[in-house]
């Protein structure tokens, strides 16, 4: 399923709209990428691009670097309270102070994709579910909604 479909089956099952987030920018995605010191995959700037309210789930990508749902203000929580392993940037906005991660560790330079950890600050890395992209990821989010809906 190409990024614009997963965007548009995201936005049939994403419900009530807890949170907002502006659209990526190329400035805002240069900013993000050179303070978190890494590549963000192409995937997951293209949904935020294609869904309009990929912020309710996604931590936000937008000019907005203050917002408490920001990818910036989320990930520098996290580390100043030396829960979140040093290879993980989070990219979602942490419902039940559970997250998303980017593995550092697993870029793919070829498909420009990490591989997406569950992380939780009580649930041991050896039980976290994997996904294997970003794609993939969502994939497997819309189906479990769609089958809870």
């Amino acid at each position: 399923m190409n990024i614009e479909k997963l965007a548009e089956e995201y936005e049939k099952m994403i419900g009530y709209i807890v949170y907002v987030a502006e659209k990526p920018t190329e400035e805002s995605i240069n900013h993000i990428e050179n303070e978190l010191g890494i590549k963000l995959p192409s995937s997951l700037i293209n949904f935020a691009k294609a869904s309009k309210n990929y912020g309710n789930w996604l931590a936000s990508l937008g000019a907005d670097y203050d917002a408490p749902n920001h990818i910036l203000s989320i990930n520098r929580m996290l580390k100043l309270e030396s829960k979140l392993p040093a290879n993980f940037v989070v990219i979602n906005v942490g419902y039940d102070e559970d997250y998303s991660c980017l593995d550092l560790e697993t870029y793919n330079k070829i498909e420009d994709e990490y591989l997406i950890t569950y992380w939780a600050p009580d649930v041991p890395l050896s039980q976290s579910p994997l996904s294997e992209n970003f794609p993939s990821y969502m994939q497997e989010h819309i189906n479990h909604w769609s089958k809870n809906a």
